[in-house]
């Protein structure tokens, strides 16, 4: 399973540079620089927020508790590329700030369903394995439990 997230971080990062170099234009160095700050800061993010997630204790509202941080998540990486972006080639290159500032809103979209989607997967997940693991202990005292009355 740990080698799943680094494999998807590469395949958003290469589906954002093919997007980006094919579809919208952008010279190729613009187009990588995009893709590798803005999938970098996404994957620190996703990092970030499953170890959240992860570290809160199972019970009632995680899914309610995994919207939110996946969301907090996903507008802090969008926020934190803009800048990141905006610092790095927008002071050069005017064009490319005017069409950043315009693609913002769908990268916030889209950081928020990939953040809220693996958020809400792994506090799913979580909560499944705790439910396993409960019911396992009830049957092993069911067992031990009719272990006991056969041994009387």
């Amino acid at each position: 399973m740990r080698w799943v997230l680094p494999l998807l971080a590469l395949l958003v990062g290469g589906i954002h540079l093919c997007l980006l170099f094919y579809f919208a234009g952008l010279p190729f160095d613009v187009a990588l620089t995009d893709s590798i700050v803005n999938t970098g800061i996404l994957s620190l993010s996703v990092w970030g927020m499953l170890l959240v997630v992860n570290a809160y204790p199972t019970r009632v509202g995680v899914i309610i508790y995994a919207i939110l941080i996946g969301s907090f998540f996903a507008l802090s990486a969008g926020y934190a590329s803009w800048q990141a972006m905006r610092l790095s080639i927008g002071k050069d290159d005017r064009s490319y700030y005017m069409w950043l500032a315009k693609t913002m809103p769908i990268r916030y979209i889209i950081n928020v369903l990939i953040c809220g989607w693996l958020a809400t997967y792994t506090a799913m997940e979580k909560q499944a394995e705790a439910l396993e693991n409960k019911f396992l202990k009830q049957t092993d005292a069911a067992v031990l439990h009719k272990e006991a009355e056969l041994y009387s």
